[in-house]
């Protein structure tokens, strides 16, 4: 239900939270839904897949290691003096080759490439492998673990008929039961609860869609920036939702990293011209009927 945790947190939760850690120690933090993360800054962890190609002579620069019931993996990021490009060869031979992982997708933006893959024989195992330029150095960023690319229910796009980015509150609806039916259809969900955003989060620079609903929001302070975990509910289709964020975002200065699209799951990772700031969006369809659920992960200078 939360895989999109794994893949949303771990690149902003290394730059906000590692900075707290001294060589060789590791701090946990609670995520929403009830997981856990633990942050390492000294060695790659054991639960890290041997065989996953790691770019020789990189220098490693810590991890995040949790999930939570139905999410579990690790993010690791390591620092290369080599260009995107070299990388980008080395990750396109590793994971189209004889490896266990394959390429199901990748994107180019802005000088950022990202690679998504599975495990060839368990299509639940996978990840993401972004390639960026932080700091005039080539950064590998390595999210992988399990029910990160599962299938299922969550990752085909809704049938919502709505328009424009842009979406309206709404009441949960759960769709009648049609007696006589051969197949059994799973009912709607029930919307979550809905929980308090942060006083000081910053809506001015990433604005939500009209009637969104939080249901989840937790903030974390460390080395100067603010970290906020966000996750919210609405009404409208995810590719609606997924539009909105791409024509909203610029707005407020915000610069596309990277995009991807998976099954009806959406990925956008956007940063600022403040060194360290940054916003990752994850969208798919939720269990509601005619909701997406948006994962938000938001990084600011504090």
């Amino acid at each position: 239900m939360r895989k999109y945790m794994l893949l949303a947190v771990p690149a902003l939760l290394l730059v906000a939270v590692a900075s707290a850690c001294g060589g060789g120690s590791s701090k946990t933090v609670n995520i929403p839904g009830g997981g856990k993360v633990s942050v390492n800054t000294g060695k790659l962890p054991s639960d890290f897949p041997s065989d996953f190609p790691v770019y020789s002579g990189a220098s490693f620069q810590g991890s995040v290691s949790g999930g939570d019931s139905s999410s579990k993996g690790t993010a690791a990021t390591w620092d290369t003096g080599d260009s995107v490009d070299k990388v980008k060869s080395y990750y396109d031979d590793q994971l189209n080759g004889t490896s266990k992982w394959k390429q199901v997708a990748t994107t180019n933006s802005n000088g950022s490439v990202s690679f998504i893959f599975q495990d060839k024989d368990d299509s639940n195992k996978g990840g993401i492998v972004v390639i960026s330029t932080q700091d005039n150095k080539t950064q590998i960023l390595v999210t992988v673990g399990n029910g990160l690319n599962g299938s299922g229910g969550d990752s085909t796009p809704s049938d919502s008929s709505s328009s424009g980015g842009s979406s309206s509150s709404g009441s949960d609806t759960t769709p009648s039961s049609s007696s006589g039916s051969a197949t059994e259809v799973p009912s709607s969900q029930p919307l979550p609860a809905e929980a308090t955003l942060s006083s000081d989060f910053p809506k001015d620079r990433v604005p939500f869609p009209s009637g969104a609903r939080v249901t989840s929001a937790s903030n974390i302070a460390s080395g100067g920036q603010n970290m906020y975990i966000i996750e919210i509910y609405v009404k409208d289709s995810p590719d609606n939702v997924n539009d909105y964020f791409k024509n909203e975002l610029p707005k407020h200065d915000w610069t596309s990293s990277t995009t991807s699209n998976q099954g009806g799951q959406f990925f956008q990772a956007w940063g600022s011209a403040t060194e360290g700031e940054g916003v990752i969006v994850s969208i798919e369809k939720s269990d509601t009927d005619g909701y997406a659920k948006v994962a938000l992960t938001v990084t600011v200078a504090g």
